[in-house]
């Protein structure tokens, strides 16, 4: 799964520099069906559900972070479905608890819905490092 990765962190960079060029590429989470089946939880699943964190020192242009997620395409005849994010802050540099507490802070149901909140079930960061963190 780890080729896998890769190529999807490749079409999400893809993604994003030709839609966000202003803005830099904090870290990509999988979540949802694809992320429980990469840990042996789930038998299968229909797609890939990644979280897109952009950042940079100021807010630039506006960036939809609210209701759907943005289908960017399919890898291996699965759709990729990616929600962005972003994070206002000086330094850029990649801080993974800085990250964790930032989710935390969110408030919609997609974070903290007790059965498929993503605060709730496995996720994985992608990007910049490979780690489980829920």
């Amino acid at each position: 799964m780890l080729n896998e990765i890769n190529e999807l962190i490749n079409l999400v960079q893809e993604y994003s520099k030709a839609n966000y060029p202003n803005y830099k590429i904090y870290s990509i989470l999988l979540y949802g069906g694809a992320c429980k089946y990469h840990f042996g939880l789930k038998d299968s699943f229909g797609d890939y559900d990644l979280n897109l964190f952009l950042v940079s020192k100021q807010m630039q242009e506006h960036i939809s972070t609210r209701g759907f997620p943005k289908r960017i395409g399919k890898f291996r005849e699965k759709k990729i479905e990616v929600m962005r994010n972003l994070i206002v802050k000086d330094n850029e540099q990649f801080d993974e608890q800085e990250l964790i507490n930032f989710m935390k802070k969110q408030k919609s149901k997609r974070w903290h819905d007790n059965k498929r909140g993503i605060l709730h079930n496995p996720a994985l960061i992608v990007y910049p490092i490979s780690k489980k963190i829920f």
